[in-house]
């Protein structure tokens, strides 16, 4: 063997060697910048923004004590910072020891006293937090606000920053991003700050992401503005973006946020920035088939003799097996045995629940490749898996599997319950008719996994209602309602109901006043109160008395009476 291949050999692995140390020393630092514990829901936590001067600002406890208004900066190492005066009135001030900042790291003083505190947002807490009792020379906040939380907090969970809901969202890591989500990874260092390589123009160029930045895309000293610059699926105009004086680093700030969702993934190191139109699109579509094809418009029967609609299913070259279809599940669910029978691939978990609590539980994830009955073929249908005997026990048969709403974004359907029909169709529902009931338009409730969602009339009460073929029930609304109602007589128990999250009870009562949804007058004497509600619900009744069409791509349905 020659020598220059051993000095080769020996340079390679020298290399090699400082590369691995490298990437452990900046784990060190950051480990040493983030808090040794944190204490995160298995629901997400949802926490209101406040826009200051543009920047983002919440309210957090510290020690117990509060609440704080900081500043939320991703462009400040390490997780918190307070005012000097803050800290002396939590008797921090000089307690702790002084450390030295990791080299290399910016905005992080070496004089600055250390100390660790517990910190809670919400439901999330955070325990051993390190605190700097002074702020960098160069910040200046409002006058209201205590001090900054850097993005080492959140080393461990994951941020999603909602400018047009302002709202602050933390949630266990990892992040599953729906489908066709342009996700991009970090560049920087786990002890460094997040940056994300853009395109601009015809050059790659790193982009660090500073909330706390009162300007929006600033690039660096030696770029020139001009061309477009392309951030996942977000194209910024050459002409909206600014070239710094001083700096040589490229910034995009709080200012180039409004109407667009920020997600921030320091575990699975990577980073979706979106528009909220299109972050809206894609959660609609989260739970549809990758490909419809209806070869032929046609009438399909349902079984009501269970008082929900059961269709006959037909999973690949399977003989049918018998589905619940119900417009109130955002996404299919299988019965665990059902997915084991089936032989699916589990490829990964899903956070699910009901509308009280919309991620409640983990579910085992799929794809089923084909779906199919009459005349239609759904393929790539995303699908969960769970305990269906538990959910149904007492309330009917078991199905073997729910078919959700979404499955249906690609074609109109109509349920006609008093012909036991489904129908299909591609013929989109115009905005308006002349006669033959109404077309109403509708939201898509992101929460509810872009069901539709209507404006109901309860009592001169406007109150946000889901169609729900899978409930025997004509109308319920939530008992957080039942303070704000006038009601005929008492209301009476009716025993207890059970959703995937738990058991609760249900209420029955009267109603004073008329109910509407649109121009149709609907029963106001037996109504239903769920406390798991957070919205009305119309169930089976109301399809037994009404003809429905979704048109869910283009937000609009048409309710006629039956014949």
């Amino acid at each position: 063997m020659s020598t220059q291949f051993i000095q080769l050999l020996c340079a390679l692995c020298l290399s090699a060697l400082a590369s691995l140390a490298s990437g452990q020393g900046a784990e060190d630092r950051a480990a040493q910048l983030s808090p040794v514990k944190t204490g995160v829901p298995e629901v997400p936590v949802e926490l209101p923004i406040q826009w200051i001067g543009g920047l983002p600002f919440v309210e957090a406890r510290v020690n117990e004590q509060g609440p704080f208004l900081f500043l939320l900066d991703t462009g400040m190492l390490g997780s918190v910072r307070l005012r000097h005066e803050l800290a002396q009135r939590l008797d921090l001030a000089g307690s702790g020891n002084a450390t030295e900042s990791p080299a290399g790291t910016a905005g992080a003083p070496t004089d600055s006293p250390l100390c660790r505190t517990t910190l809670q947002l919400g439901d999330v807490l955070f325990e051993g937090v390190p605190t700097r009792s002074q702020l960098a020379s160069s910040r200046s906040l409002p006058d209201a606000a205590d001090g900054v939380l850097g993005v080492h907090l959140f080393s461990s969970l994951v941020l999603t920053l909602d400018d047009q809901s302002s709202s602050l969202v933390l949630r266990k890591a990892p992040y599953s991003a729906p489908r066709g989500a342009q996700l991009l990874p970090l560049i920087s260092q786990p002890d460094q700050t997040p940056q994300v390589e853009v395109q601009l123009g015809a050059m790659r160029v790193p982009l660090e992401l500073a909330t706390g930045k009162a300007h929006g895309v600033l690039l660096a000293r030696e770029l020139q503005r001009g061309p477009d610059l392309q951030l996942g699926s977000l194209t910024l105009s050459g002409t909206d973006l600014g070239v710094s004086d001083t700096s040589s680093s490229s910034v995009m700030g709080s200012h180039a946020l409004p109407g667009r969702v920020l997600t921030l993934d320091q575990v699975g190191r990577q980073v979706w920035i979106r528009d909220a139109e299109r972050d809206l699109h894609i959660t609609e579509r989260k739970n549809a088939p990758d490909q419809t094809t209806l070869f032929n418009e046609f009438e399909y029967p349902i079984d009501l003799s269970t008082g929900r609609p059961w269709l006959q299913v037909r999973l690949g070259d399977r003989e049918p097996d018998a589905f619940l279809f119900d417009t109130g599940a955002s996404v299919t669910v299988l019965d665990d045995d059902y997915a084991k029978e089936l032989g699916l691939t589990i490829i990964g978990t899903r956070a699910v629940g009901d509308p009280s609590s919309p991620e409640g539980i983990q579910c085992p994830e799929y794809f089923i490749e084909e779906l199919s009955f009459g005349d239609v073929l759904f393929e790539g249908i995303p699908a969960i898996s769970m305990d269906l005997h538990a959910v149904f026990a007492g309330g009917g048969p078991t199905p073997k599997a729910i078919l959700g709403l979404p499955t249906f974004m690609d074609v109109v359907l109509t349920l006609d319950y008093p012909a036991g029909l489904l129908q299909l169709t591609t013929e989109p529902l115009p905005e308006e008719l002349s006669s033959h009931g109404c077309i109403l338009p509708f939201d898509p409730d992101i929460r509810g996994g872009g069901l539709p969602i209507f404006e109901l009339n309860v009592a001169g009460r406007m109150v946000p209602t889901h169609l729900d073929s899978g409930a025997p029930f004509p109308l319920a609304l939530p008992t957080s309602l039942l303070p704000e109602l006038e009601l005929e007589g008492e209301v009476t128990s009716m025993g207890e109901a059970r959703t995937v999250s738990g058991s609760f009870e249900i209420l029955r009562g009267n109603l004073k006043g008329e109910v509407h949804l649109g121009g149709i007058p609907l029963a106001s004497r037996g109504v239903i109160f769920m406390g798991r509600l957070r919205e009305g619900n119309l169930g089976g009744s109301f399809f037994r008395e009404h003809l429905v069409t979704l048109d869910l791509a283009r937000h609009r349905a048409w309710f006629r009476a039956s014949r």
